[in-house]
């Protein structure tokens, strides 16, 4: 039960959510999580990612854990800057030219756009998602302007 405990521990350390990665570096077992996602002490979030299963799960901590390189952009950036008061329906992400994520293929939760890789750096900054959690956004005075520039995209109320 020593793996058990150590485990727990470590959700903590990481806001609630453990890529298995992590536990084969700490040297947890695998058959020690699926015992635990089998009892409902953990969930299984995503490919790699575990939670437990009474911390509600952070999509936008989700959403960058699964995309490494992923920013958060337009609607969503100005929701996480406290300039919209609109929930995004969904997570609008940047991420740059030739990269490939499997978040792709969800639709309905996830939108992204390709940005050339020289500016996709620019004005990235971390802020605090609803839930607590450090995420990846570009700051209001890039996402005001990328917002001016494709005003066209954005839904209209």
């Amino acid at each position: 039960m020593l793996d058990k405990a150590f485990f727990m521990n470590l959700l903590k350390e990481n806001n609630g959510i453990v890529q298995s990665k992590l536990l084969a570096e700490a040297g947890i077992d695998g058959k020690i999580l699926q015992r635990l996602e089998q009892s409902g002490e953990i969930e299984r979030i995503g490919r790699g990612l575990y939670s437990d299963s009474n911390h509600m799960a952070d999509d936008y901590l989700v959403t960058q854990y699964r995309c490494k390189k992923g920013i958060y952009y337009q609607e969503t950036a100005l929701f996480l800057h406290d300039l919209s008061d609109q929930t995004p329906f969904q997570l609008i992400l940047t991420i740059p030219n030739g990269f490939n994520t499997r978040l792709l293929r969800d639709k309905d939760k996830n939108k992204f756009f390709y940005i050339k890789k020289e500016r996709h750096e620019i004005g990235k900054m971390t802020v605090t998602s609803p839930y607590g959690n450090e995420i990846v956004v570009y700051n209001k005075e890039r996402t005001i302007g990328d917002c001016l520039q494709k005003k066209k995209s954005l839904t209209r109320i």
